[in-house]
């Protein structure tokens, strides 16, 4: 089979947090017709406990640890101007080392970048065809999350969004094709940058009918489905700016974050930060019945 190179900023596996869920199912779709190189990185020690599974189906697997306060603190230390932050947070010396390896000693004939912060790793090659998976506008996610904080990150805040977007459109020119999370994501981008009409697609995330057909009435899953909202949160940052912004991609997923997720307090969360999660919840006022751990299959709520 053709051997492609997978780039993600995440560990992919076990799909429990919104960031792997999306990069687990198309590398397991890839995975069908490539010899897939995965590329990534682990932010989290229980990550490294997954490779097992990784490496027994990629051809190969460059996973290197990495701490966030320490990438976020060279990031900051290396700021240079016109730069956003995010290519350093998620710049590793062993990551770039391996990538280089694989492209030299393989015949990669295609790559697969998942997340714009790993597009830098690959920036500069051009011998095979080079997708990348934006997903979100992510200059648009510090652009909403900057209001509702006080300077000096506000300030920094609104610098990532600008030099971010400037970023996403140099990339969307130098890839051969750039995908978005859905239709609406990449209608927006096409607002913010009109010169990428026709460089950009979408992949919406679907949700597996087949699973759900197989589910008979009066289950566990149809009893989960009481809860008027179930939010599988991966972070409180984005989470938190959902319940505040009424626009901007963070929350375009609902019609009125605050009326929906105020609701009758019959709402459910998950995700890595529990605690974190309650106390924005309780803050912004929102009722959530429960706010529970990372959870390994969250396809009882979807």
């Amino acid at each position: 089979m053709a051997e492609l190179l997978f780039l993600s900023h995440r560990v992919p596996y076990p799909p429990d947090k919104g960031e792997k869920i999306r990069a687990w199912h198309i590398l397991k779709y890839l995975l069908g017709s490539h010899d897939v190189h995965l590329g990534c990185l682990a932010d989290d020690a229980a990550d490294l406990r997954q490779l097992d599974e990784l490496r027994h189906l990629c051809a190969s697997v460059g996973c290197f640890r990495v701490s966030p306060p320490l990438q976020k603190a060279r990031a900051l230390v290396r700021m240079r101007s016109g730069r956003p932050l995010t290519l350093d947070v998620f710049h590793n010396g062993a990551l770039k080392h391996w990538v280089a390896q694989t492209l030299g000693g393989r015949p990669i004939s295609r790559i697969f970048v998942f997340s714009s912060a790993m597009a830098g790793y690959v920036q500069g090659y051009h011998d095979c065809p080079r997708i990348l998976d934006m997903v979100d506008i992510d200059s648009e996610k510090w652009r909403a999350y900057a209001p509702y904080h006080r300077w000096p990150m506000r300030a920094l805040y609104a610098r990532e969004a600008d030099t971010l977007l400037a970023l996403e459109r140099q990339l969307v020119r130098e890839f051969d094709s750039t995908l978005f999370v859905s239709e609406a994501e990449a209608t927006k981008f096409l607002t913010l940058a009109p010169e990428s009409e026709n460089r950009i697609g979408w992949i919406d995330n679907g949700v597996d009918l087949d699973w759900w057909n197989a589910q008979p009435s009066g289950d566990a899953a149809s009893q989960n489905c009481r809860h008027n909202c179930y939010w599988a949160g991966a972070g409180h940052q984005g989470f938190y700016s959902a319940l505040r912004c009424r626009s901007g991609p963070a929350s375009h997923r609902t019609r009125n974050p605050e009326q929906d997720l105020r609701g009758n307090g019959n709402g459910s969360t998950s995700g890595h930060n529990p605690g974190g999660i309650r106390r924005l919840t309780s803050h912004a006022g929102t009722g959530f019945a429960r706010c529970e751990g990372p959870r390994r299959d969250c396809s009882l709520y979807y």
